[in-house]
This record gives structure tokens, C-alpha cells and sequence, in this order.
């Protein structure tokens, strides 16, 4: 496996991360009824030999850090494993103790990646995901594997002290 090396998004990453973000969502994110603008929060790109393969948006509220999106372009070669990483990394230098997600009812594979990397299902939202269809009525009524798309399920990882 070629090196991957994480860093934080720059200005030259932007267009990039645009296209990502645009194929990925089509339009803006919505989560749980929450609208997030991709291009102005905080993340980590993912990139072998100076080719971008990966990103991660984040959100920093509360005391702690939500990923809103995790990308990457190439699956099961550890990009996106690398870019979980780094955000626990992050988090634990700015002293946040939780980082946490939502995924949809629908997503089985975002629910095995992130529960093999010691994510535990924390809440459940019941029709989280019809009320962001309000928003964004571009969402599916059917989701991954023919599974109708109706609820957000909360990851959390929490941190167990603060990193040097």
C-alpha cells in the first residue's frame, strides 16, 4: 500500500472537494433537517503521490465533532480508515472527547465501516430523514438495497483522553 498522506483542506483542494461533494450529494447537504455548506467547514484531504483520493468535512459544535461527510475515491485500500484517524487525532489535540455522525437507515455499509472502527450506535431519529426530504425533496423515498429511506441513526466515538 502506497503512503497516504492526510491533511487539511486548502484553498487548491476546493474545486476538488466542490465535484466530491456535488457527485456524492447533488446539492448541498442536508442532515436531520440541518443544511451544511461543505466548502466552508473544516475537513482533511486524502492524497498518494499529490493525486486527492479522499475528504472529510467536519463540524465542530458543543464540545464535539461531527463528521458530515467522508469521501473517498477509491474503497477498501485504508483512505478512509486513515481519514477516521486523523479526525480522532484532531479532536483529541483540540480536547473535544466525541465524535460523531448520522447515516441513514439505508447506509449498511457506513454502519459496518464505522462500527469496525469502534463507533457505537448511540440514538436513533425516527423520520429524521422525511423531514430532511422537506428541505431537499430531491431525496430518495428508497434508498441502499431497496430499504425505504426514513430514519438517521448516531454514531458516536468517544475519545478517552486528550491527545499530546
Amino acid at each position: 500500500m502506497e503512503n497516504i498522506l492526510i491533511r487539511s483542506i486548502e484553498k487548491k483542494d476546493k474545486k476538488w472537494v466542490k465535484k466530491v461533494m456535488t457527485d456524492a450529494w447533488k446539492s448541498e447537504m442536508v442532515v436531520a433537517s440541518k443544511l451544511f455548506n461543505t466548502l466552508i467547514l473544516p475537513g482533511f484531504v486524502a492524497e498518494i503521490n499529490d493525486q486527492l483520493i479522499g475528504v472529510v468535512i467536519c463540524d465542530i459544535a458543543s464540545g464535539r465533532l461531527e463528521i458530515v461527510s467522508l469521501n473517498s475515491t477509491k474503497k477498501g485500500k485504508g483512505i478512509g480508515t486513515a481519514m477516521i484517524e486523523k479526525v480522532k487525532e484532531f479532536a483529541g489535540k483540540k480536547g473535544i472527547k466525541n465524535v460523531w455522525l448520522l447515516t441513514s437507515n439505508d447506509n449498511i455499509d457506513s454502519l459496518k465501516f464505522y462500527q469496525k472502527r469502534g463507533f457505537r450506535i448511540t440514538k436513533v431519529y425516527p423520520d429524521a430523514i422525511n423531514r430532511a426530504r422537506k428541505i431537499k425533496p430531491e431525496i430518495p423515498e428508497i434508498g441502499n438495497y431497496g430499504i425505504p429511506l426514513k430514519d438517521a441513526l448516531e454514531l458516536e466515538y468517544k475519545l478517552l483522553k486528550k491527545m499530546e
